[in-house]
């Protein structure tokens, strides 16, 4: 069992709604050992999951940007609504680029 942000908040979630895990399975149509190892740590939730939990518990913006944070730090990742901006945004994909080669520059010393 791993502890991340990710679990915590999973958990948190579930318990201030009054859910137990296999009511929440049954809600989100996904089954009891799955929902378990993630709020255990045991898997890394995808952003299918992600979101449906984001649908499911009705986040507003702030508590999406919790949740998408939490699981990016769980998972050694970018964000999952960054790196869907990024690929549906190819102009703002490019000026990242730009600025990480001249990051790298800098610090070559180029």
């Amino acid at each position: 069992m791993q502890t991340t942000e990710f679990t915590i908040l999973f958990k948190s979630l579930r318990a201030s709604n009054n859910l137990t895990l296999t009511s929440l399975s049954e809600e989100l149509n996904l089954s009891l050992t799955y929902l378990r190892d993630l709020e255990n740590g045991n898997r890394k939730p995808n952003e299918k999951i992600v979101e449906s939990l984001i649908t499911f518990y009705n986040l507003d913006n702030a508590q999406k940007r919790i949740l998408y944070d939490a699981v990016a730090k769980s998972t050694d990742s970018l964000p999952f609504d960054i790196v869907r901006f990024l690929k549906n945004n190819p102009v703002s994909l490019a000026h990242v680029i730009e600025i990480m080669e001249q990051s790298n520059s800098k610090k070559e010393g180029r």
